[in-house]
């Protein structure tokens, strides 16, 4: 297959195919099940796979080819990772220039330039009262996590944080004590400390005829009432759009309500973008749509343009509170993935993908919420930019979690060439994160796709 064009001008095709999807074997092909024996010899059984039958060789914008020649068109981006798509031609060349300078410096053997120019370009596009802040880089989105935890507790003094439920925050022993889902905390209950947990405003499953802000916000004022007094409490970590529970969007008015709250306690707002930021819902960050700084905003999946980056930026005083040497990195704010995230968010810039995001995106949501009139299987469609998630259920009064049904559905997606996800707190949700330049042909063979999938499953 020619080299695709896909990660420069939106729109541009590939010259050897008139549609992405390309389906040539069973799958798993032959060449895919050798190396799935292979995989599972070396590989601990604590790895999962959201599509255990895709063996990938390669990637160009938004079409994964596997081992055996099938080309897939990927609405799952990596969950989130690859916001401009697989490859994109300016992210490749200079990470190559990076490495050429050498693969990895030490940041705390001695500044390196480019861990600050990208700490600079990521503050640019931060909500107002967080552009003169300060940060620190990780690895992963719960390296970031941790550090704004650690930041949090050091600052304020006080032990305890709050977070939401349902929410995913990471698997590290301090992230996976905020994450919720029993899963991830079998025989690890020892973790559990230091942590509460409050409502999210999850509209869908909210006690029927409750104003779905007022139940969210009196439950964080129930842990000040009952449980933790705001003295002994550090800060409220939420998903400001819950990616991983099922992409849950609070009611415009609840993180205005709640941050008042906080501040009125003394409280700080730790805002995790790892999922939703940089662009994907339409807005840099997701705060944007609700008129909320938070005091610390964490990210990673897309910031380092498919290689290991995360972050948190803090107000100027919180992240100038703390003493030198109390928290690092070793490999964290590498050279290499610092160079490609500032090329990421350049291209997201020239290419105004954001906007671009705005706009597909609504169309996008449009047709998706047709799946819930032609299919009894969609209890709810929910979506904001270019993050969809569509709720299934068996029966839509008493909203009974349909995850068979959705698992069936990623899987006949896949026989068809899409790749997508499953997630939520019951499995139940079918997740669509597609990269901001996503070629329209390429996003509409996904959709039919996915429409065809749902009607061999709701037969």
């Amino acid at each position: 297959m020619k080299a695709s064009t896909e990660g420069g001008a939106v729109g541009a095709r590939t010259e050897d195919h008139e549609k992405g999807i390309r389906i040539v074997t069973e799958l798993p092909g032959p060449k895919a099940k050798e190396a799935l024996a292979n995989f599972k010899e070396s590989v601990s059984s604590v790895m999962y796979n959201i599509q255990p039958f895709l063996v990938p060789e390669s990637g160009e914008g938004s079409l994964i080819t596997d081992v055996d020649g099938n080309r897939f068109v990927d609405l799952l981006s990596g969950v989130g990772v690859n916001a401009i798509g697989q490859a994109h031609p300016k992210v490749v060349r200079v990470i190559a220039e990076e490495a050429a300078r050498g693969i990895h410096h030490n940041v705390h053997v001695g500044p390196v330039p480019v861990y600050g120019r990208f700490l600079a370009t990521i503050r640019e596009t931060m909500p107002e009262g967080l552009r003169n802040g300060k940060g620190f880089l990780g690895n992963s989105g719960a390296e970031a996590d941790e550090a704004a935890f650690k930041l949090a507790r050091y600052y304020t003094g006080k032990p305890t944080i709050i977070a939401l439920d349902p929410c995913f925050h990471g698997r590290t022993m301090g992230t996976l004590a905020a994450t919720t889902g029993a899963k991830g905390r079998r025989k690890l209950a020892g973790v559990l400390t230091g942590i509460r947990h409050a409502k999210y405003p999850y509209a869908y499953r909210a006690p029927e005829g409750a104003n779905v802000t007022d139940w969210a916000i009196e439950s964080v004022e129930n842990i000040l009432q009952q449980q933790s007094p705001a003295d002994d409490v550090a800060a409220l970590v939420m998903e400001t759009i819950a990616g991983e529970p099922g992409v849950i969007i609070p009611p415009k008015d609840y993180l205005p309500r709640l941050k008042k709250l906080l501040t009125d306690n003394g409280i700080l707002l730790i805002s995790d973008e790892v999922q939703v930021g940089m662009g994907k819902t339409g807005r840099w960050w997701a705060v944007e749509h609700f008129g909320v700084t938070p005091d610390i905003m964490t990210f990673a999946k897309p910031a380092g343009g498919g290689l290991p980056l995360g972050g948190m930026i803090a107000r100027r005083d919180l992240a100038d509170a703390w003493s030198a040497g109390h928290h690092a990195s070793t490999f964290g704010g590498n050279p290499v993935a610092c160079a490609a995230g500032i090329a990421t968010i350049g291209v997201i810039k020239e290419d105004k993908l954001v906007e671009r995001a705005v706009k597909v995106g609504e169309e996008t949501l449009r047709r998706l919420r047709e799946f819930a009139d032609r299919y009894e299987l969609v209890g709810d469609v929910r979506g904001q930019g270019m993050l969809f998630g569509l709720e299934l259920v068996t029966d839509q009064r008493r909203k009974t979690p349909a995850a068979k049904e959705a698992t069936s559905i990623k899987e006949a997606a896949f026989r068809r060439g899409l790749i997508t996800s499953t997630t939520g707190p019951f499995g139940n949700v079918v997740r669509l994160t597609p990269a901001l330049n996503i070629q329209q042909e390429y996003l509409d063979e996904g959709i039919e796709a996915l429409d065809q999938s749902f009607k061999e499953v709701s037969k």
